[in-house]
């Protein structure tokens, strides 16, 4: 059912995919606010990660492609984090220098939290039933 509690922390996830966007991820050494949406595989990247989230809220009653969908955002929520935190590091993205994190930074690290939560919840559930079907 669409009202059970992973729902609530894939809903979470959600949110701060799509706050990825508009949170600014770095600030430069000119203090310059830099945000992620500036960057086009950046912004492809948080557009497949949220279709990803929104089916896996959609598929409510398949609990098994709920896990597989929430594993595969975890994983690219992972690549994204990685991604963002590399110019922090080194200058492979150009006009980027110099730059220090923000909260925008971290918010890949929230999707995955909650991800995992919602697929806790998932194999709780999944665990439930299985074990109803074996009393029957």
């Amino acid at each position: 059912m669409i009202q059970r509690i992973q729902t609530v922390w894939y809903f979470l996830a959600l949110c701060a995919a799509v706050a990825t966007l508009f949170v600014p991820a770095w600030i430069s050494a000119e203090s310059e606010i830099i945000s992620v949406m500036v960057f086009l595989p950046f912004t492809i990247a948080i557009g497949i990660l949220s279709a990803a989230i929104l089916t896996t809220i959609i598929s409510f009653k398949k609990r098994l492609s709920q896990l597989k969908l929430g594993s595969f955002t975890i994983i690219i929520a992972f690549l994204l984090l990685v991604a963002i935190w590399l110019p922090v590091f080194t200058t492979l993205i150009p006009n980027i220098n110099n730059v220090s994190p923000t909260i925008g930074s971290y918010l890949p690290l929230a999707i995955i939290l909650f991800t995992a939560l919602g697929n806790f919840f998932v194999k709780k559930d999944e665990k439930l039933v299985k074990s109803m079907d074996r009393l029957r």
